[in-house]
Parts: C-alpha cells; sequence; structure tokens
C-alpha cells in the first residue's frame, strides 16, 4: 500500500515510516505542510494519507475536502493531540480515523491496519 506522510516533524516522521515499514506499507512522499501535501497527493495519488493535525487548516467544515477531491478512494488518518479539541471534533466527521500522538506504537499500528481495512472492503 502506498502512503502519503505529512508531518512537520523529522523524528515523527521518521517513527512512522518506521512504523509502516514494519506494516509493509511503502512511504511513497513525505511533507510538511498542507500545500505540498495536496501537490503530493495529486501527483502520487496514495492508498492512505498518514497527516498531522497541525497541518491541516482550522477554517470552519471541509477541511480534508480538497484531499477527498484529489484523491476519492484514499483512506486519511490524522495524528492529533489533546490540545485542540473543537479542531477535532470537525476532523472527526471527515477522516477515516484519528490517532493520538501519545498512543503506544503496537496501538497505532492496529488502529491503521484496521482503518485501511474497513476503507477497502
Amino acid at each position: 500500500m502506498h502512503v502519503l506522510l505529512s508531518a512537520f516533524q523529522s523524528d515523527a516522521r521518521a517513527a512512522l515510516r518506521l512504523l509502516l515499514s514494519n506494516l509493509e506499507m511503502k512511504v511513497v512522499g513525505e511533507s510538511v505542510d498542507w500545500a505540498t501535501t495536496q501537490k503530493l497527493a495529486q501527483a502520487i495519488q496514495p492508498a492512505l494519507i498518514l497527516i498531522d493535525s497541525e497541518l491541516i487548516p482550522q477554517e470552519a467544515g471541509n477541511m480534508l475536502k480538497p484531499l477527498r477531491q484529489i484523491c476519492p478512494t484514499v483512506s486519511i488518518i490524522v495524528l492529533v493531540n489533546q490540545l485542540n479539541i473543537q479542531h477535532h471534533a470537525a476532523l472527526t466527521a471527515e477522516a477515516d480515523l484519528l490517532l493520538d500522538k501519545s498512543e503506544m506504537p503496537d496501538q497505532v499500528a492496529t488502529r491503521i491496519l484496521a482503518a485501511v481495512k474497513l476503507r477497502i472492503h
């Protein structure tokens, strides 16, 4: 499965890259901002976009709509922390899964696999 990984922090991207490779998923693109995420999504057409919530514009409603328009069948998993609950509430309706950044790697792996399987079936 081809994955677009979008996170500002390089150490977070490195950890996620390792976790995804252990799940036999291939990171085919990485970005550190919203504009690059959209450009890469258009060019790569990944099956999964794993994106940090801090990169998503906090405008009211339809925050992930541009990615859904670019890649209609993509699974989108958003990494969140507990600091911005209002932002997360809006994302819940649009993302396939919200993952708390504090979750243990084995929990993250299990939840990613489950979300991807649900989207495929």
